[in-house]
């Protein structure tokens, strides 16, 4: 599935959208305070086949770039968290208003801008 071993140049791989069966993912790295997350990158597109997820949670990580549009074919999920990934930014994607299941949205402590839009 997807391990990190703490090394820096980890990244989350394009082929996580072949995990199309999985309804939880959480990449999650506990920091000690002062650390810097291994985890770099960007989200990839291919997270918008994850269609059967409902709960998706990335915090802890040192990615760039934006959310990618394709979030908004994840049209189960329940509870979205995009939580303490500074380098994160770009306006949030209009699609997260088509996630009509969506009851948690945690976008915290990263540069994004605009507003969370509605449906």
């Amino acid at each position: 599935i997807f391990s990190t071993t703490g090394t820096s140049g980890s990244t989350i791989p394009t082929t996580i959208g072949f995990l199309s069966s999985l309804t939880r993912i959480a990449i999650e790295i506990p920091l000690p305070i002062n650390s810097v997350p291994s985890l770099s990158g960007t989200l990839p597109t291919q997270i918008g086949r994850l269609t059967l997820v409902t709960y998706l949670s990335f915090s802890n990580l040192q990615l760039s770039g934006s959310i990618p549009s394709q979030i908004g074919h994840l049209t189960l999920i329940n509870y979205l968290s995009i939580y303490i990934l500074f380098q994160l930014s770009g306006t949030i994607p209009t699609e997260i208003g088509c996630l009509t299941q969506l009851t948690v949205l945690n976008l915290g402590f990263s540069l994004l801008s605009g507003i969370i839009p509605s449906q």
